[in-house]
């Protein structure tokens, strides 16, 4: 992530052997390899992500953890080894 000039901030989310499929929300059977994600700001859902970039928008003074989750076409959530499958990252908003 990273904050631009107006305040506000950048996600990007770099996949591997992972597709979003905004096309297929809600198909069953469903392919682990495709899907959308969740976006989590302090524990609180955002919105989904169907791309690779989202514009977080300004977010107030403080640390703030953002986490972005995969899920499946079918809405449950994908995960490897019992572990789901989600990066999350803590910014320092000043």
């Amino acid at each position: 992530m990273k904050e631009d000039p107006s305040g506000s901030w950048l996600l990007q989310v770099e996949l591997t052997n992972f597709q979003f499929a905004p096309e297929k929300a809600g198909e069953k059977p469903t392919n682990v390899n495709e899907g959308h994600a969740h976006i989590c700001i302090d524990g609180e859902k955002l919105n989904r992500l169907y791309g690779e970039y989202y514009n977080l928008d300004e977010l107030d003074r403080g640390n703030h953890t953002v986490k972005v989750a995969l899920y499946a076409n079918n809405h449950q959530p994908l995960t490897y080894n019992q572990k789901e499958i989600a990066f999350k990252e803590t910014i320092k908003v000043e």
